[in-house]
């Protein structure tokens, strides 16, 4: 099974909330707890000192918790009004965590993010981010954004998610218009593959089924429906995919999410069994099933469990000189 929701780690993380089931939906979902840990990070600008620049001191009830460690090698040309110091979910498990910028171009930045570690409570530095170019975090659908502008003619984008705690990049579009080349590259579960470029233009990727005759992406679109794209298994997948439908909706009950596609009296069914973590496409002619495939599946993790709430509040004191 390659699936994100067999992520037993970050399931884990996410876990520290109470999980209880919403009467008003069937997603799972992270419930909003009271805060039981209250933190303040104090940040000091230290002008008269080449290395650091500024201090960070973490008080937990009005007494020191730990001093933060900054890495030698900040961008030293940055000043310190414009670092940005910022209390953020970053790994969606529900806990706030801290950053601020690392280096600042005209339109390109990083980012030294420090993660919130529930279980010594403290806070500790994760290199991974900082490799990620002008990331936004978007607890909506708890995918970790990037892009990168080369050029006025050239950019890249990318979704990250956290699987086994470890950012895993889930997309990458590439736009080159001035040598009129494009490129669009997903996850599969199992290692990124490139697809047809033509399939680039989506809101964000949400699965991969994969069957003994079928390989199928499925994307959520800009207008709220989702998009399946289909090649025959013996494909390349960065040929013109065999199927394409724009007319997916989504249904989910306590074990199940399924998304359906309608082709005139044809209709095709993905369906995700969450007891199990696997997969199956089904084909319906006329509500005659003609076709019954087991999948291996890859999807999101916003798509079995909505994000909502935190269990510890941060609170910033910055001052400089």
């Amino acid at each position: 099974m390659l699936s994100a929701c067999n992520n037993s780690n970050n399931d884990a993380a996410i876990n520290n909330s109470v999980n209880q089931k919403n009467n008003s939906s069937n997603n799972d979902v992270v419930k909003e707890q009271s805060v039981h840990n209250e933190f303040l990070i104090k940040i000091n600008e230290l002008s008269n000192i080449d290395s650091p620049k500024f201090s960070i001191v973490v008080y937990k009830n009005n007494e020191v918790s730990q001093n933060l460690n900054i890495p030698d090698d900040l961008d030293e040309y940055l000043s310190f009004n414009r670092r940005f110091f910022t209390v953020e979910d970053v790994n969606f498990d529900g806990y706030e965590d801290f950053y601020f910028i690392d280096y600042m171009g005209m339109v390109n930045s990083s980012k030294i993010v420090y993660l919130y570690n529930p279980t010594n409570e403290k806070f500790e530095i994760n290199e991974d981010y900082r490799s990620i170019t002008s990331p936004h975090f978007d607890t909506n659908y708890q995918i970790v954004k990037a892009f990168n502008r080369g050029s006025a003619s050239y950019n890249e984008s990318e979704n990250y998610i956290l699987l086994d705690k470890k950012l895993t990049r889930i997309s990458k579009t590439v736009e080159d218009q001035q040598n009129d080349a494009y490129r669009y590259i997903i996850y599969d579960g199992d290692k990124e593959v490139e697809i047809n470029e033509t399939l680039r233009k989506v809101k964000l990727y949400i699965a991969f089924f994969k069957t003994q005759k079928f390989n199928i992406s499925i994307d959520l679109l800009e207008n709220g429906k989702y998009r399946y794209a289909s090649w025959s298994a013996s494909k390349n997948l960065r040929n013109n995919p065999d199927l394409v439908l724009k007319n997916g909706l989504k249904k989910e009950t306590q074990n199940e999410i399924s998304y359906k596609f309608q082709k005139g009296e044809f209709s095709y069914l993905c369906t995700l069994y969450k007891l199990t973590n696997g997969g199956q496409l089904k084909v319906f002619q006329n509500q005659k099933e003609i076709l019954s495939e087991k999948a291996n599946t890859f999807i999101i993790p916003n798509e079995l469990k909505t994000y909502i709430g935190k269990q510890n509040k941060v609170n910033l004191d910055i001052k400089n000189n």
